[in-house]
């Protein structure tokens, strides 16, 4: 291991850990392409001047790597659709905060989907392929939502009151999201899950030292 910030790919049973990105740079935000044949990531590229993550693709086994974006800006949090045929992303382009994005998974027709008002970011599609969870206020200090909303980015609606969220995912039947919450600015952020239509929030596990990034397993 090289200290990077790289991907590795490991078996359910913990053998065969291997190495796959060798940049010595950030490699971040892993999502399996739906059929498992690639990986799709955000890594960082480092310029004379600045530095900023692209997003990229790249076999399981390390091969075949190939970027999708270029720009000047930052483009994270990326999420196949469920079949495949398109992304999510959050991206700072066009000097934004945070903004959704949507794009073939060639990269291609690169379209905005939410307002910069909103900083929306991190999203999450629904097992469904109808509709996806993200937050606003994306990037700040400020007091966010988990909001969802159709793929398109209408017909938003707030799971939450005002507080401090991050990192929503659906579970695999789509009923629930489980994310990572903090009562206020600067408390440790613990693990609850909330229903899919914002009723009956559920504290999961209090993290005194904070949880981030949780996901499902194959269940619910």
């Amino acid at each position: 291991m090289t200290g990077a910030v790289e991907l590795y790919v490991i078996n359910v049973d913990s053998t065969g850990l291997a190495q796959i990105t060798h940049d010595e740079a950030e490699n971040l935000f892993p999502q399996w392409s739906p059929d498992g044949t690639h990986i799709l990531f955000s890594a960082q590229y480092i310029g004379d001047r600045f530095d900023f993550h692209r997003l990229a693709t790249i076999r399981p086994d390390g091969s075949d790597r190939r970027v999708i974006t270029n720009s000047l800006f930052d483009d994270i949090f990326p999420e196949y659709t469920i079949d495949g045929r398109q992304i999510v992303f959050s991206s700072s382009r066009g000097n934004l905060i945070s903004a959704l994005w949507t794009m073939n998974s060639n990269g291609s027709h690169k379209k905005r989907i939410t307002e910069p008002a909103l900083e929306a970011g991190a999203a999450d599609v629904s097992p469904d392929g109808q509709h996806m969870v993200f937050i606003n206020q994306a990037g700040t200090e400020l007091p966010s939502n988990l909001v969802v909303s159709n793929l398109d980015g209408t017909h938003r609606k707030n799971l939450t009151e005002r507080g401090q969220f991050i990192d929503p995912v659906y579970s695999p039947n789509g009923k629930r999201i489980v994310f990572s919450g903090a009562s206020a600015e600067g408390a440790p952020f613990n693990l609850y899950t909330i229903s899919s239509d914002g009723s009956a929030p559920t504290l999961l596990l209090a993290c005194p030292n904070s949880c981030w990034v949780p996901d499902w397993g194959s269940k619910p």
